[in-house]
């Protein structure tokens, strides 16, 4: 969620716990049975999704859906969304945290061009845990002539990595 401390700091926390409320039964609505909702910490949440079809539709229905929904005190939400998959997910906990941290990289991008939006690395090949650390290390926009990697995104208002690399990004 997009400037959350502003709704706690300015209309108090009880009305900023409703807006997290309202904000967790929105994300249950637009994911899957199999998915997985947790709170990862303030105003961020995590989705764990078992199949990535769909995806990128997913998070583009959930901010248009933020836009339109009458929040507490007439505010208006948006969201940054971060998404990685990756087909080595389930060869362990290290590979799972760097699938997570690089989920949080996207999500930071996107906060960076102007919030309101999605960036989705999809990590087309199993990776070693070297190669993923390597990845994960490495700037966004690198990641854009990666063989092993597509990036998808959101067109609302985001320069696209292509053009932000060439203008020194």
């Amino acid at each position: 969620m997009d400037d959350f401390k502003k709704i706690n700091d300015e209309f108090g926390h009880a009305v900023g716990d409703e807006v997290l409320v309202a904000f967790a039964t929105l994300l249950s609505r637009h994911c899957r049975a199999q998915d997985h909702i947790l709170r990862w910490g303030g105003e961020e949440f995590v989705i764990i999704a078992e199949q990535d079809d769909g995806i990128g539709h997913m998070a583009t229905r959930l901010i248009q859906t933020l836009r339109l929904t009458h929040w507490p005190h007439g505010r208006t939400l948006s969201a940054s969304i971060g998404i990685c998959t990756n087909p080595s997910i389930n060869f362990g906990i290290k590979v799972f945290e760097g699938t997570l941290n690089m989920a949080d990289k996207a999500m930071y991008m996107v906060k960076e061009q102007g919030k309101d939006g999605w960036i989705w690395i999809e990590i087309l090949v199993p990776l070693s845990i070297e190669s993923m650390n390597e990845v994960q290390e490495a700037p966004l926009q690198s990641l854009v002539s990666d063989p092993r990697i597509k990036i998808h995104h959101s067109t609302k208002d985001i320069v696209s990595l292509e053009e932000r690399r060439d203008i020194g990004g």
